[in-house]
């Protein structure tokens, strides 16, 4: 469990990576209760064999003109699967609000499975809040145009892989991007 409380003009920047343990349990509340406070979180995933996943993340806007920007990215090998239950709750006071929720999964298997389950509770009436939601597999054509230019099957799929997390893994602070990388490369590798 973690929980964020971000109080007036407070910034948090935080990122959770989930690559080990046969069943992950895991959830994230983000309390806005100053005004102008702003969290951006990006969450990672790289599972394979049976692995289960579970993510549960809640941003709560209580205060004015509090911003959240929340990514999720997971990439399931094998049998492996997951399940993102992900909430953004606007609350009347929460006027001006600006709000994000995505959460995206890549399949590398015709076995792995996922479920996005992104939501939006609304009670203010002067905000913009969104919510994206994607699962797709691991795409042949760009594996075919990566093979006709020398690069084997495998490094193709690394390199997608790579490019679908790095796509967030580089909105991170720059002291954060060399470790997270380490990591989701050394769970590719493997």
């Amino acid at each position: 469990n973690q929980q964020n409380f971000l109080q007036k003009d407070a910034r948090l920047i935080t990122s959770n990576v989930f690559v080990n343990g046969e069943t992950i349990h895991a959830r994230t509340l983000n309390y806005l209760v100053g005004e102008g406070s702003d969290i951006k979180q990006f969450d990672f995933s790289y599972l394979d064999d049976k692995q289960f996943v579970n993510l549960d993340l809640i941003s709560i806007h209580k205060a004015q003109n509090a911003q959240s920007y929340s990514i999720l990215k997971t990439v399931l090998n094998d049998n492996s699967s997951s399940l993102f239950d992900g909430m953004i709750k606007i609350l009347p006071s929460g006027q001006k609000a600006n709000a994000l929720l995505e959460a995206h999964s890549l399949l590398l298997s015709k076995d792995a499975s996922s479920n996005n389950i992104p939501s939006l509770e609304i009670e203010a009436d002067d905000v913009k809040a969104t919510h994206k939601a994607t699962v797709t597999n691991l795409d042949e054509e760009q594996l075919f145009y990566l093979e006709s230019k020398g690069i084997t099957r495998q490094e193709a799929q690394h390199t997608i892989v790579k490019g679908f997390l790095e796509s967030v893994i580089f909105k991170l602070p720059k002291e954060y991007i060399e470790p997270i990388s380490k990591v989701l490369e050394a769970k590719i590798k493997n």
